[in-house]
């Protein structure tokens, strides 16, 4: 198996290019993974809560008096605002005929079964394909992709939180590729959130609306100490089974001594119970009985009917191998206790086997309910994956991972998302102009951007009079001003217009003074730092 890594923006691959990649088996050679069934992989470490932050992205269309021109403006369904800034491809080449187990350099992982590729024509894909991937983390990476974050439900416009975001497409010879439903790649991908509450989205570029697919929780790891057990329940094992009586053997050595009936409950019902000495193994000796035993200390061994008994007394020891015999008299006596006793040990021993039975059956259950909320990937590769992370100083501060399952059954762009509504806690009129000259901001949408939990929500610029936001948030505004320039309202500056709660609020922009040339130069006037490897 080939597998090439290289860093990219959008721009076909050549033979050349290829050629030149990055050889993946060395790196997947250092972190191979026992080869799990699909949905029945290795234990899991989980974690109760994680930490992080998710983003809600939304667009509300105002009503009122639209400005000259607004009404016939289009623009594209995906409209990237800054193309220079755009977040990167990672492209991974594989061979279709092989798959591929791929793990993206933040720790996201991509399951590439067998024949995984269809042409156009619907047919099956062999030799090498390219596999274009990246992630969107953060409000900054949405809003300079200009991807559509509305959802519709019952005649309601929401929009959307997201808890982590992927693109994923295939190419062979600059041609795209079609998924095979008969074998779909799996994609784990890092999340910020191991919040319940988000759904499984997939963006329809051709009917222009993102899809409902399921509600894929996620899955969170935590490295496994090197004292970690399985997740195996401790039970109570039955006492050890009684000790049989035989009948005293007239010609062996034997003893009479105390016992504790708590240690050997079942030789209390034996009448005239004696240990007689197994000469075989250990020899009597008669001036044994003249000592002064300071101390005996009775101990069972592998054969049910065979005990030790250990004498001390000082520096003295004696060690006999025993077996507790009775009275031939007293036999039948014995045995029935003895039977009696075996009965209940049986009954004991079977009905800890059916306990152990129905509590394997529910952990069955309970996994099997914890695989449709469960990425691919075993524990062994869910930890390299995050020591990976920490050593990037990914998420250096935990020692935790949160993952969310994509089966991709088309491609394009897959969404974690949970609809919301904008934020009405204050509603203003807005005015929209620039802090230098004082001039209305000319710009098709503002981006209202909650900071404190990665929220931003859009209002397009026909009508800011209704313009609504939670006065408790970290809320800033961005904008891109038909020039291609950028336009910005710190978390300070928003909060130093809003302090009198007035119904009309002027928000004052900072002005970029040439148009973005790269996505840091963006990032740092937006004032989101980068989410390295995300």
């Amino acid at each position: 198996m080939e597998n090439y890594n290289i860093n990219r923006n959008r721009k076909p691959l050549t033979d050349a290019d290829v050629q030149k990649g990055k050889n993946f088996d060395a790196f997947m050679n250092a972190y191979t993974a026992k080869k799990p069934s699909f949905f029945r992989t290795g234990k899991f470490y989980v974690l109760a809560a994680a930490a992080g932050t998710v983003i809600a992205v939304g667009a509300y269309m105002l009503t009122g008096t639209s400005t000259p021109g607004n009404s016939t403006e289009t623009t594209a369904f995906i409209n990237p605002l800054f193309e220079e800034a755009r977040n990167p491809d990672t492209s991974f080449v594989v061979e279709a005929k092989e798959g591929a187990l791929i793990m993206n350099n933040n720790g996201s992982m991509i399951q590439v079964p067998k024949k995984a590729f269809l042409d156009s024509a619907g047919n099956i894909i062999d030799g090498k394909v390219e596999l274009r991937y990246r992630e969107f983390h953060d409000a900054a990476k949405i809003f300079m992709a200009g991807i559509p974050m509305t959802y519709d439900s019952a005649g309601t416009q929401y929009h959307f939180e997201s808890a982590g975001m992927i693109e994923i497409t295939a190419w062979q010879n600059g041609k795209p590729l079609k998924t095979n439903p008969d074998s779909l790649i799996h994609v784990a991908m890092i999340s910020n959130s191991d919040e319940d509450r988000f759904n499984t989205y997939y963006l329809d570029t051709t009917a222009k609306k993102w899809k409902y697919i399921n509600d894929e929780k996620a899955v969170a790891f935590s490295l496994p100490t090197e004292d970690s057990t399985s997740n195996s329940t401790v039970t109570t094992t039955p006492d050890a089974p009684p000790v049989p009586p035989k009948v005293a053997d007239k010609n062996k050595p034997s003893f009479a001594i105390a016992f504790d009936p708590a240690e050997f409950p079942e030789l209390t019902s034996y009448k005239g119970v004696r240990f007689q000495v197994d000469e075989s193994v250990t020899p009597y000796n008669k001036d044994d009985k003249k000592v002064a035993w300071e101390d005996v200390v009775i101990e069972r061994m592998k054969k049910a009917d065979v005990l030790r008994v250990r004498f001390t007394a000082g520096s003295r020891e004696a060690v006999y191998v025993t077996t507790p015999v009775v009275d031939e008299k007293d036999f039948a006596k014995a045995k029935a206790s003895w039977e009696k006793r075996n009965a209940e040990y049986e009954a004991a021993v079977k009905a800890k086997a059916k306990r152990e039975e129905e509590l394997a059956k529910k952990n069955e259950e309970a996994m099997l309910e914890k695989d449709r909320h469960r990425i691919w990937v075993n524990d062994t590769m869910a930890a390299r994956a995050l020591r990976m992370r920490m050593a990037a100083n990914l998420q250096s501060s935990t020692q935790s991972m949160i993952m969310r399952e994509f089966v991709i059954s088309d491609f394009g762009i897959w969404n974690a998302d949970c609809p919301t509504s904008l934020p009405d806690d204050w509603i203003v009129n807005a005015n929209m102009i620039d802090g230098k000259t004082g001039k209305p901001i000319e710009a098709h949408m503002f981006y209202l951007v909650e900071k404190n939990k990665n929220a931003l929500f859009m209002y397009v610029s026909g009508n800011l009079g209704q313009f609504g936001f939670a006065r408790t948030a970290d809320n800033m505004i961005w904008a891109v001003t038909k020039d291609g320039k950028l336009a910005t309202v710190s978390v300070d500056d928003f909060k130093t217009a809003t302090a009198n709660d007035k119904k009309e609020v002027t928000f004052k922009f900072t002005i970029s003074d040439k148009p973005v040339a790269n996505g840091a130069q963006a990032r740092a006037q937006l004032g989101i730092p980068d989410a390295t490897g995300s």
